[in-house]
């Protein structure tokens, strides 16, 4: 895995367009699939993508 196929909580809330605060929370309760490199988290965009992937089809089975 390349370097770049990961995010910071800064760049994944932005991309969720979610408060940085909110991301952390996320990641710290393992509603966002994330770990810890020293004491930053990272969170891979694959991971990112799949969870969007899922909530999206999770809403077109529920008529949303």
């Amino acid at each position: 895995m390349q370097g770049d196929d990961l995010l910071t909580i800064e760049e994944a809330a932005e991309y969720l367009k979610l408060s940085k605060r909110t991301t952390w929370r996320w990641c710290k309760s393992g509603r966002l699939p994330a770990f810890k490199i020293g004491h930053q988290w990272r969170i891979s965009k694959a991971d990112l993508q799949e969870l969007i992937n899922a909530k999206k089809r999770r809403n077109r089975a529920a008529g949303l």
